[in-house]
């Protein structure tokens, strides 16, 4: 069974190394067929992912938006998990989820940092 670490993991590793051919077969090899072999969660975040590819390939969005988009996806998808992960706290905009936190950072300027989660792999830049 496919779960969203799995297709975490290579989300994580795109972002943080850009290599287009092995994110494409890498995510490829874990999303196919996923509503049959996938947990709720995984399969939530490969459609997810699936859109923002169909909007690059469309020409909708440019590469960097897509990657921002990405991002954002792998982050709310480790603040909505129970997957152990690294913070590294960046600087402060508005991020649902972070206020758990840092409270003390949202009460007092009305933001929270933005946050980037790896699961083993650097953080991406």
């Amino acid at each position: 069974m496919v779960s969203a670490d799995q297709v975490l993991k290579i989300a994580i590793q795109y972002l943080s190394d850009n290599d287009a051919e092995r994110f494409a077969q890498d995510f490829a090899d874990v999303s196919y067929n996923i509503h049959k072999s996938g947990e709720a969660d995984a399969v939530n975040l490969v459609r997810a992912i699936e859109f923002k590819l169909a909007d690059l390939r469309a020409g909708c969005i440019q590469k960097s938006a897509f990657l921002i988009a990405l991002r954002k996806m792998v982050v709310e998808s480790v603040l909505a998990s129970n997957i152990p992960a690294l913070l590294a706290a960046n600087d402060p905009i508005n991020v649902p989820g972070v206020v758990v936190a840092y409270p003390e950072w949202a009460e007092s300027s009305g933001t929270v940092p933005s946050a980037e989660y790896v699961l083993g792999l650097p953080v991406p830049a």
